[in-house]
């Protein structure tokens, strides 16, 4: 009855109903079991050790009541713990495959690598199908830098599951990390054909595009970075600048990142200010002195302050993408940037 109530959602009835068993039967071990398991699904992790703790105790060789202590210790960071009682487990039923599985997602979160690999290959020798038992070895192979490894087990999921899109996903990603990076696009592909939206898919796919030297279609795709949680567009009523002749309007273009990128993409500025339009840049306030010196920057302003009136905007790693660079048409008039030498002479020294 208890149990039924539980599995209805009903915990308070079925609490109610295992504390007048337990006043009858102190040890029964279902009903030490289903306290735990209550206590667990209402996120009561501390009353659910507690009552798996007593089970334990008083059934010190039943695995169930080891593994489930082992999952509660994990959620309450507890991990030592939570190890002993998985191993435990093992211990008492060499073919629990959860605790094996567990306890190499316990060892993977830790960082100790290649223990979790031993752990889902026991897992995987039990129940060669599992499809999460394989991920996540591949995720260990790939993290122990053995890419090889990684790839073959990511295709096999791939292979016995064609529609999941995350695992398309995570092959893509280990080839990526091995060089391969034609067959991770194509798998990063395959991800977005499942499921368009994921901002992470066309993301990966833009590094990937963009390391292989494939800019056209690499920057069109780095244009999602605006979707992702650390960046966030502009929100300036100007539109976005096209690319078009300027002739004669003003345009504002503005740093996103750090700067590395500021410093790397003002090379652009020339290009822009050569279709005829006046160039407002916008910079950290520490590269002000430095790029108060780039050609074709009409106004330079320091990022916070306010702004003069402007016409359209770009962003700055957005300007390979509107003035369609390719490999070949990169701006490499080098130096761009120059510093001028100080005012005074031979600093130090004094003229006799």
């Amino acid at each position: 009855m208890a149990q039924k109530q539980c599995e209805a959602g009903n915990f308070a009835l079925a609490q109610t109903l295992c504390r007048e068993i337990l006043h009858r039967e102190p040890e029964n071990l279902l009903t030490l079991n289903l306290l735990g398991t209550i206590a667990a699904q209402e996120g009561d992790n501390l009353g659910a050790i507690a009552w798996y703790q007593q089970g334990v105790k008083i059934h010190p060789n039943v695995p169930e009541f080891h593994y489930n202590l082992a999952n509660s210790l994990k959620l309450e960071g507890q991990q030592a713990e939570a190890i002993a009682h998985y191993q435990q487990a093992i211990t008492l039923r060499p073919n629990y495959t959860k605790a094996f599985y567990n306890l190499g997602n316990l060892y993977l979160e830790g960082g100790e690598i290649q223990a979790a690999i031993a752990q889902y290959q026991q897992a995987l020798a039990l129940d060669p199908q599992d499809l999460q038992i394989q991920t996540n070895l591949g995720n260990a192979l790939k993290e122990s830098g053995d890419l090889e490894a990684a790839v073959a087990q990511y295709r096999q999921v791939c292979d016995r599951s064609p529609d999941s899109a995350e695992f398309h996903y995570n092959l893509g990603v280990a080839l990526h990390d091995a060089g391969d990076l034609a067959e991770a696009v194509a798998c990063y592909d395959r991800a977005i054909a499942i499921e368009p939206h994921t901002v992470i898919f066309h993301w990966n796919r833009a590094l990937s595009l963009l390391i292989s030297g494939d800019y056209p279609r690499g920057f069109v795709e780095y244009e999602w970075r605006w979707q992702t949680e650390t960046l966030k567009p502009r929100p300036f009523p100007q539109p976005i600048w096209d690319g078009s002749p300027l002739t004669g309007r003003t345009i504002l273009l503005h740093s996103e990142q750090g700067f590395g990128d500021t410093l790397q993409f003002i090379r652009y500025i020339p290009l822009v200010a050569a279709l005829g339009g006046r160039v407002i840049l916008e910079c950290y306030p520490s590269l002000f002195p430095l790029l108060k010196q780039l050609e074709g920057v009409d106004i330079l302003v320091v990022k916070d302050e306010p702004l003069p009136a402007f016409d359209v905007h770009a962003p700055l790693m957005s300007l390979p993408r509107i003035l369609g660079t390719t490999l070949e048409t990169i701006p490499c008039e080098i130096p761009y940037l120059m510093v001028r030498p100080p005012h005074s002479s031979r600093l130090g020294l004094s003229e006799q």
